[in-house]
């Protein structure tokens, strides 16, 4: 898989380096804003390509805990996004999920007022709910940056 343009290898560089380097009063906000760029920008190159690593794989691999993900999306039925036909939720519709709920605005912080600890992200149609750690994020951001440099 090839990247559209350089500014798309540029920003998940970039967004990486920000992840990793960053430290202060902004965290929150630099944070879910490289994810975007991550989940976002890529995303039309990159789909079809996302591991089908399973659920329980999530914590070692990619720093996500398993009690984050409240409610998982189902995409058993949707052809277009499950061509494989699997019948368990994956890495794959995880990031997609991920990035409808923050492309859509469904997230808030929590708690809303003051030092933000986590985020909750939503997504009513695959019936998707998760709230995850900054620190979680974190992590998760930089595996996932590493995971599309590979791609």
């Amino acid at each position: 898989m090839s990247y559209n343009s350089n500014f798309q290898r540029a920003l998940i560089d970039r967004s990486l380096l920000l992840i990793q380097e960053y430290s202060g009063p902004y965290d929150a906000t630099l944070l879910l804003n490289c994810l975007l760029g991550l989940v976002l920008v890529p995303h039309a190159q990159c789909f079809a390509t996302m591991p089908l690593d399973p659920l329980d794989e999530f914590p070692k691999k990619w720093g996500i805990p398993l009690a984050a993900i409240l409610k998982q999306g189902d995409y058993r039925t949707d052809r277009k996004r499950n061509p494989e036909k699997l019948a368990y939720y994956c890495f794959r519709f995880f990031v997609n999920d991920l990035r409808d709920a923050i492309a859509h605005c469904f997230f808030r912080p929590i708690p809303e007022n003051g030092e933000v600890t986590a985020f909750q992200f939503w997504n009513d149609h695959h019936n998707f709910s998760a709230e995850i750690r900054i620190n979680d994020l974190r992590v998760f951001g930089e595996r996932l940056a590493e995971q599309l440099k590979t791609m």
